[in-house]
């Protein structure tokens, strides 16, 4: 770490100043020389220092087809998560960031610090090559087209919900309705959106279609495919403490992260 990575605080920056002194702080902060572990534990360490409204943050990363605890600051906290359990499961399942403005209102949140009034949790891509996942376009399932959308049910669920009235077969459902499914988002280039399908695989050898054993996420398109492999997630106890500037910078500052850091190996 370089001596240019420490920052001093006066106490009478706002938010968005606060941000963007992490982000200058952040070019510095990280190196592929280090081992990941040290560069992400830095990185909540800096955002923890930085934002004085923020009770608790840390990263969970995918294995074995949950997320596990990886690299935190604050109290004790939940070292096993569920795909589609909590805000951090959600995120696991949509690929896109999420702010709860009170996590009372939150179904299903799971309160590892019951002092938590607010969350914000944002996924985290890697590169990757493909790895071979056999896909099952709209075409080839009855009821999954390009506006489908991937929904939770109130038990943490995985499902997918047609907005173009296409219903989908009970055999379909039964697949889908499983939190080890495998989703893939893929980019709706005609309208600039990102859609979500499941990934079935089939098993030849009895002539269905089974779901995969481990959840796997991926965003195609013109840029370089990438996998989702964890979430950052940040807690306070305000009510509405996060906002759309902390989504803005806080993607910014995982962007860097991910660049000049070392990925993790779980």
């Amino acid at each position: 770490m370089s001596e240019a990575a420490s920052i001093t605080f006066t106490g009478t920056e706002s938010k968005e100043e606060r941000y963007r002194l992490l982000l200058a702080q952040a070019e510095h902060l990280f190196s592929p020389e280090e081992h990941w572990l040290s560069s992400f534990s830095n990185f909540t360490a800096a955002v923890k220092e930085a934002l004085p409204y923020v009770s608790w943050v840390g990263f969970y990363f995918l294995s074995g087809g949950r997320l596990v605890l990886g690299p935190f600051q604050g109290k004790l906290a939940c070292t096993v998560i569920q795909p589609g359990k909590g805000v951090c499961g959600k995120v696991c399942l949509t690929g896109e960031t999420e702010i709860v403005p009170d996590v009372n209102d939150f179904p299903g949140h799971i309160a590892c610090d019951s002092g938590s009034n607010s969350e914000i949790v944002v996924p985290l891509f890697r590169n990757v090559g493909d790895d071979g996942a056999l896909g099952l376009s709209g075409s080839e399932v009855s009821g999954i087209s390009k506006d489908n959308a991937l929904d939770l049910s109130d038990d943490g669920a995985f499902g997918l919900s047609g907005r173009d009235g296409a219903d989908f077969s009970g055999e379909d459902k039964r697949l889908m309705n499983t939190q080890t499914a495998t989703a893939e988002m893929g980019d709706d280039n005609s309208q600039g959106t990102k859609t979500a399908a499941a990934v079935m695989v089939d098993d030849n050898s009895q002539g269905t279609k089974t779901a995969g054993t481990e959840a796997k996420y991926k965003v195609t398109g013109n840029k370089a495919e990438k996998e989702l492999f964890g979430v950052l997630d940040l807690d306070s106890y305000q009510t509405a403490a996060f906002d759309e500037t902390d989504k803005h910078y806080l993607e910014e500052l995982t962007a860097i992260l991910l660049t000049k850091a070392t990925l993790p190996v779980v």
